[in-house]
């Protein structure tokens, strides 16, 4: 069984590897033209990349046209942010740890797509990073994309959510969007190398509106949230 899953792992990362490397240069040069091609072409990069994975993924409930939002999803393994990515409607950008902008061709994208590098380790520049961020979304009507536990849980359960994303919300009066996804985990836990190929559903929530910040204050907005990514989490393929 181990040498199957070793073989099975092995295929998989090997064909991602030559789908990214030639789908991230189509992607650097898309970004030459508007940037309406660019985000047009990114959900059909990111369902090709997963399935290069062994991931196929299944889309419950419907992505709103209107926005701009503030996209908050559960983080469960490193494809989370092409997991996300896939269903994604519109010009979006993300909020992301510092350390992927050292990824070759990976970091070529991001700044494509000018994603928001935060220093985890450097309160001053995390607040920086948030402060432009608002920027964005309050100046150019980006979605903003966050994974509020910060970093990939170890069990598959939820992280405690970090406040940033939702000061954010509130700075710039933009509504929240949770978006679940129930299998990440067991894919590819942090602390696991193989894979294990599989199916993972995506459900979108309802927004919440950031006004309810004046009865719940950030703690209670977040709880509210924290509480819809656990249900939406939960439902397994229902």
């Amino acid at each position: 069984m181990f040498i199957l899953r070793s073989l099975v792992s092995i295929f998989f990362y090997t064909t991602a590897l030559f789908t990214f490397i030639i789908f991230g240069t189509i992607f650097i040069i898309l970004g030459l033209f508007p940037n309406a091609v660019m985000f047009a072409y990114i959900p059909f990069f990111c369902r090709i990349l997963l399935l290069s994975l062994g991931v196929i993924i299944r889309v419950h409930g419907e992505f709103p046209k209107n926005g701009p939002y503030i996209l908050m999803f559960n983080h469960g393994s490193f494809i989370d942010p092409f997991v996300y990515a896939a269903i994604i409607k519109g010009k979006f950008t993300a909020v992301i740890a510092a350390e992927n902008y050292k990824i070759p061709i990976f970091s070529s994208i991001l700044r494509k797509f000018r994603a928001i590098p935060i220093h985890r380790k450097n309160r001053k520049k995390a607040m920086e990073s948030i402060k432009y961020a608002e920027s964005v979304i309050k100046n150019e009507g980006y979605h903003m994309a966050i994974l509020p536990e910060g970093t990939r849980t170890l069990n598959g359960k939820l992280k405690q959510f970090k406040k940033g994303g939702f000061h954010m919300a509130i700075n710039t009066n933009t509504p929240i969007l949770p978006i679940g996804a129930g299998l990440p985990f067991k894919y590819k836990p942090k602390n696991r190398w193989y894979v294990h190929p599989c199916i993972i559903d995506m459900y979108i929530g309802e927004e919440t509106d950031v006004n309810e910040y004046d009865q719940l204050g950030v703690s209670g907005l977040l709880e509210k949230v924290e509480n819809q990514i656990e249900n939406l989490i939960s439902k397994k393929g229902s």
